[in-house]
């Protein structure tokens, strides 16, 4: 776990602001799940606090094999208060775009083989197709220095997929 992560109202919360040094430079991130997950899904509800300021960000990733940082590797999907929304394949952006903005989104990634597909509150945002896909990894749960909510975290396999290298 990089940064503090506790659980308030039953909800995962990212609590730490930028006004707590940091020993490694990099952004809030918590990792759950087994390096050896492969074809899955994963759904949490972001919810930005009462007097979020627009910019502030969080975000969910697939497939993290290395790293505490969300940008070491895997494939990442944060959205900001204000409704932009960016896709990234290790650190580098792949997708992006806007959906209407709320204090609270519904985010939603699925690696399946060598395609990863992003979903805001239902709707398709993005498909990526990776020529040299990660194909398996953990959860990891990101944010800039931000306190934001996660809650009613879903990880399912992908039909038609590997669940899990052996």
């Amino acid at each position: 776990t990089h940064s503090a992560w506790i659980v308030e109202n039953g909800m995962l919360k990212q609590e730490l602001d930028r006004s707590v040094s940091q020993w490694n430079g990099g952004d809030p991130s918590t990792i759950v799940g087994d390096f050896r997950w492969m074809d899955y899904s994963v759904s949490v509800d972001i919810i930005y606090p009462e007097g979020a300021a627009n910019g502030e960000w969080a975000g969910i990733g697939i497939r993290s094999a290395t790293g505490m940082n969300w940008n070491n590797s895997g494939y990442t999907l944060h959205i900001q208060r204000d409704g932009w929304w960016n896709l990234y394949r290790v650190g580098s952006r792949v997708a992006s775009g806007y959906v209407d903005a709320s204090d609270s989104y519904r985010l939603t990634l699925i690696g399946l083989g060598d395609t990863v597909t992003a979903i805001i509150d239902g709707q398709v945002v993005a498909t990526y197709q990776d020529a040299n896909p990660m194909l398996s990894g953990r959860v990891k749960f990101s944010s800039g220095w931000n306190q934001v909510y996660f809650d009613n975290l879903e990880v399912k396999t992908v039909k038609g997929g590997i669940p899990y290298a052996l």
